[in-house]
């Protein structure tokens, strides 16, 4: 099988970016509650309740597996963000035809290193929790205005 991420059009790699850490606390705690509170409910037999709290920490694992699997990656041509476990979804963001680029970060987002970078071209809009989010910001713009000029 071959790996997506190793295609022509991302052999030049200028800036990966990467999740931040507050991204997983969420779905981390999520899923430990429902494990704890599943446990409690299964022996009490009270199994309509177990089973809810079951499918809570299914579905927050999943959510802290796919959260590991994104990757960010600014490349001569484009952004590319990719992610999924055990099916890939890629997704290329022109640089040359995005339309805005919006960074926000809060205080604990600048204590903490991370923000939301969030990037719009016609239809597509992505954005995702990441650490240095002013790095990756410079990256696009650096990369952008090479392939202006």
């Amino acid at each position: 099988m071959r790996n997506l991420l190793t295609s022509q059009s991302v052999k030049n790699i200028r800036y990966e970016g990467k999740i931040h850490y507050i991204s997983y606390i969420l779905p981390l705690i999520l899923s430990i509650f429902g494990l704890i509170m599943m446990m409690a409910n299964f022996t009490f037999k009270v199994y309509i309740t177990g089973s809810l709290f079951l499918l809570l920490f299914i579905f927050q694992v999943k959510k802290l597996l796919i959260l590991k699997s994104i990757k960010i990656l600014v490349t001569d041509n484009e952004l590319t963000i990719a992610s999924g476990l055990l099916n890939k979804k890629i997704t290329d963001i022109s640089l040359r035809k995005y339309e805005a680029m919006q960074l926000s970060q809060s205080l604990i987002g600048k204590l903490l290193n991370y923000g939301k970078l969030t990037v719009t071209t016609g239809h597509i809009t992505k954005s995702y929790k990441i650490k240095s989010p002013i790095k990756l910001r410079e990256a696009i713009i650096q990369q952008t205005q090479i392939l202006k000029s």
